[in-house]
């Protein structure tokens, strides 16, 4: 019956795959969620709504990489070079990463750098960015931290600097984090919140209205995740974006805001009116910094364990080292060529190199469409079944330009353009701050 309130069957609830997805939910819940109470169904929810979508777009990228493999196929940026056509951005011009310091950020930056791009690589260590500026030629590096709408302001005032008198063209917002501990900023936001969504969006208005808009091209990193956002709509978020009237969870969170990326391609080319704006999931790349927060096993035994008499502490410290060890013999393994030309030909893994490789070519190619679709290993995907109710209004897209505009006046941090600067209308009212 709670099944039937919850809309897991409605009349469209016909294909026998849907009926055995719905079905095994039903048994989950009666086997586990009731013997255990109710604390887990978020989570088994989340992993039956996100799994027929991710299994989706898994078959897809299967039959693309296998078709790719067949033909000895280049990957997507080799084949727009070979087109020899204009390129939404004109070699020597400015592009700007974010997030530049490892993973695909790094190598966007090298990447971009090679085939004859000016670059500004962003990032919140200096010392990580002057080593990522090694393997990027006529680069610039700026320092600011994504968790500080202030340093932010500071960075992107010193990327229209260093772009002057040219102006930037291109701007990658692939930075990124997954908080799985509730951590607020200093701004009052959800660490994850702002790092992902509020503070690249700070940083792109000031980009854009530094530069001629009808020139940028901007791609945002999403993520096939964003289909385990289980609402229908984001004001749980926006209502309450540092989750202090309920109990934090980090995967909704992370959907939440892997959601906002799409939405916030969509409010780049309504609202902005860049040249273009499209929004990637740049695949499962196991050498980023994503899972930075995450506890390794022995971490977790030894925060979620008692051990009152200490028995455990050698034997953790031992798999602590060995575990730190494997996981950096391992990062090395898959980034080497041998391993990483393996993966990308068949397997589940992408290199952050051909990773990087294909936001690129997103980025560049003049023949996509330009007014915020969402790619997958390159291709156009359809996004989870929220993003194309949005298709009909906009209306989930502009609630959240106008929470975002409304949110960043608040702090003191004015977005440049308004809701008067979209090209339909919109019945939207000003909101009270959010964090009020």
């Amino acid at each position: 019956r709670e099944t039937y309130d919850r809309g897991f069957i409605t009349s469209s609830t016909s294909s026998r795959s849907q009926k055995r997805m719905l079905f095994v939910r039903m048994l989950m819940q009666l086997l586990v969620l009731a013997p255990l109470g109710h604390g887990l169904r978020p989570s088994v929810d989340r992993m039956f709504s996100t799994g027929e979508y991710v299994l989706k777009r898994a078959r897809e990228e299967s039959f693309l990489r296998f078709d790719r493999l067949i033909k000895n196929d280049n990957d997507a940026l080799s084949q727009l070079l070979q087109r020899k056509e204009k390129l939404m951005i004109e070699k020597d011009e400015w592009v700007c990463v974010t997030g530049a310091t490892s993973g695909i950020g790094l190598e966007v930056g090298a990447e971009l750098a090679k085939i004859g791009y000016r670059v500004v690589l962003c990032g919140r260590d200096m010392s990580k960015l002057k080593k990522a500026q090694e393997n990027a030629p006529r680069s610039e590096i700026v320092c600011f931290d994504l968790e500080s709408l202030e340093s932010i302001a500071a960075g992107a005032a010193q990327i229209v600097d260093i772009c002057s008198p040219a102006q930037l063209k291109g701007l990658v917002l692939n930075a990124g984090a997954w908080p799985i501990l509730l951590d607020e900023t200093e701004d009052g936001l959800e660490l994850g919140l702002q790092a992902n969504y509020v503070g690249q969006a700070l940083l792109a208005d000031r980009l854009i209205s530094a530069s001629e808009p009808k020139n940028m091209s901007i791609v945002t990193l999403s993520s096939i995740a964003h289909a385990g956002y289980l609402n229908k709509d984001l004001e749980p978020i926006l209502q309450d974006p540092a989750w202090r009237n309920r109990e934090f969870d980090p995967n909704e969170s992370y959907a939440a805001v892997k959601l906002m990326a799409i939405f916030y391609a969509r409010i780049l080319a309504s609202f902005y009116k860049i040249k273009a704006a499209r929004a990637v999931h740049p695949g499962l790349v196991p050498s980023t910094e994503l899972f930075r927060a995450f506890p390794d096993a022995a971490t977790f035994i030894q925060t979620n364990i008692p051990d009152p008499l200490g028995l455990l502490s050698t034997p953790l410290y031992q798999a602590q080292s060995l575990s730190s060890a494997a996981q950096k013999w391992a990062t090395n393994a898959l980034e080497s060529p041998q391993i990483s030309n393996l993966l990308d030909a068949a397997g589940p893994l992408k290199s952050s190199n051909r990773a990087a490789r294909e936001i690129i070519a997103i980025l560049l190619d003049p023949a996509l469409p330009k007014d915020g679709p969402f790619f997958c290993d390159a291709q156009i995907t359809d996004p989870a079944p929220i993003v194309l109710n949005d298709d009909a209004d906009f209306s989930l897209s502009n609630r959240l330009f106008q929470w975002t505009a409304s949110l960043l006046d608040d702090c003191g941090f004015p977005l440049t353009v308004t809701m008067k600067n979209h090209n339909t209308t919109s019945s939207v009212e000003p909101l009270e701050s959010s964090l009020s």
